[in-house]
């Protein structure tokens, strides 16, 4: 079993017991010191990972991919937010509101297209990096097509911090935003 770095607190039982063998004893004051660490101590995870085949498609900006890691053998899942866009939620904020409602179906159609672009394909990607929710972000290529372009041009998603729409269901077929 592995150990677990951090703060530990050591008991003061060591100086209680009596231990003939201080050897022992010694070694075991050596496991029970406190090791504190701080995120400045440590080094963000990004997986190395570029070729990758698709397995799932959650959403118009959210896939799951296969890969190894280069020296592991063992084939790996990750899930891959696409830089550089947002699309409709397939959970609104407000489902049951005519907006909500409109967000899903514009969100369900967003998920379709992509699959039928990317599901069971071989995808690279490039600019990898972690997002706020643990999940890879990257611009995401598929035969050579960046995604999120792809998205945009579909009216299916907005660039990342842009003006969300009032209206999913009217964005996509028109491109207003009102």
């Amino acid at each position: 079993m592995g150990a677990c770095l951090g703060k530990s607190s050591s008991s003061s039982s060591s100086s209680s017991s009596s231990n003939s063998n201080s050897s022992s004893s010694s070694n075991s004051n050596k496991h029970n010191r406190s090791i504190v660490l701080s995120i400045k101590d440590t080094v963000e995870y990004v997986p190395k990972v570029s070729k990758c085949t698709v397995i799932k498609v959650y959403d118009g900006d959210t896939i799951t991919v296969a890969s190894k890691i280069p020296g592991d053998n063992t084939l790996y899942r990750f899930n891959v937010r696409f830089r550089g866009i947002d699309a409709p939620e397939m959970k609104p904020t407000n489902p049951i509101s005519i907006s909500g409602q409109e967000e899903k179906e514009v969100a369900c159609m967003a998920r379709d297209f992509l699959s039928g672009k990317v599901m069971n394909q071989k995808v690279e990607l490039r600019n990898i990096g972690n997002e706020k929710f643990g999940r890879i972000l990257a611009d995401v290529f598929c035969n050579g097509q960046n995604m999120s372009d792809c998205m945009l041009a579909q009216r299916l998603a907005i660039p990342y911090g842009g003006t969300e729409p009032k209206s999913w269901k009217k964005f996509h077929s028109d491109g207003s935003l009102v």
